[in-house]
């Protein structure tokens, strides 16, 4: 293929002239993309852009698994005015979670309102991600932006994503590797909001809902069906002093927050030692845990796929959440 043969000198130019991953320079709302983003670094994007015309005030933080947890859902339940932004990274940290309401809370932002979802991937990361796909802005981390941008580089060469890359880019082929290195999805997005939204999957599902489900049942059983049910706890010492810094955060905002640990199809529970330093930290009645086997882990068709809970199930968690039961 004549690709193969491409020098690397021109390899290394093409990853700063493309910007495959939209980390040098802006990316539009509508531009697709053809390599899964960083979503901590586009969510910070957004909310940095949009913050001095927005003056946003309430927050919704955590992983892929709070997307259905849309601001529009969510901001009725608050019973007062707001400006709400969905500040997610996909494989969100607990590190990470600490460095966004730290960044919010130094520039002088008002976090009046807050939903945040923890899970056992969640809070078992306490310190920045190696993967270009999960690691944290350097407007979170201080680290300096030639050496975030040296990760996006270094991913780029690795595993020969340049060449599906550019096989793709330059020749237009449709070619069966294609699925193993680009995203060609397209996700629904609100650029004030920063919600995102499974428009794929809800097409898929509309198209052949009886099929769609029997499917995603097989697949969480293969993908779980070897997994410890019973996992030890997460949270340590440096877990404990991250969950103190956002305890303390939310303290000195005065914030009216929630806490949600959100049902996954595996139906494994958190372990009842990281449930109970959530309580001893943030408050019983703050700490809403839906993790185990629960009537929603029981659905399979409260899912998207093997992790991700649907919009219809997550508004009734929220229900659930601010009518207290």
């Amino acid at each position: 293929m004549a690709l193969a043969a491409v020098p690397p000198l021109l390899v290394l130019l093409s990853f700063f002239l493309l910007d495959p991953f939209h980390v040098l320079r802006s990316l539009p709302d509508d531009a697709p993309a053809l390599s899964w983003l960083n979503r901590d670094y586009v969510s910070t994007e957004v909310y940095l852009k949009n913050e001095p015309s927005h003056r946003y005030d309430s927050f919704i933080l955590g992983s892929s698994r709070s997307h259905p947890f849309s601001t529009a859902d969510w901001v009725p339940y608050l019973n007062t005015p707001c400006k709400p932004f969905h500040y997610d990274a996909f494989g969100e940290s607990l590190y990470g979670i600490a460095c966004k309401l730290r960044l919010l809370h130094a520039s002088g932002a008002e976090i009046r309102h807050a939903l945040i979802l923890f899970d056992f991937e969640t809070l078992s990361q306490v310190e920045n991600s190696p993967d270009h796909i999960y690691r944290k802005h350097p407007r979170l981390t201080g680290e300096p932006r030639w050496a975030f941008q040296w990760v996006f580089l270094r991913d780029y060469f690795s595993n020969k994503f340049f060449f599906a890359y550019l096989d793709y880019t330059c020749l237009h082929h449709d070619r069966e590797y294609f699925k193993d290195f680009l995203f060609f999805g397209r996700n629904g997005f609100d650029p004030d909001t920063n919600d995102l939204f499974h428009a794929a999957g809800d097409a898929a599902i509309d198209a052949d809902p009886q099929g769609y489900f029997q499917k995603l049942e097989v697949i969480v059983h293969n993908i779980y069906k070897n997994v410890n049910h019973s996992p030890e706890a997460v949270v340590h010492e440096d877990g404990l002093a991250l969950l103190k810094e956002i305890r303390d955060i939310l303290q000195a905002q005065s914030t009216d927050f929630q806490i949600l640990i959100p049902p996954v199809p595996n139906q494994i529970a958190l372990p009842k030692d990281d449930v109970h330093i959530l309580t001893d930290l943030f408050g019983q009645s703050r700490v809403h845990d839906y993790s185990g086997v629960t009537e929603y882990s029981k659905d399979i068709t409260n899912f998207y796929d093997a992790s991700h809970l649907r919009p219809p199930a997550a508004r009734r968690i929220l229900r659930e959440v601010y009518s207290g039961g």
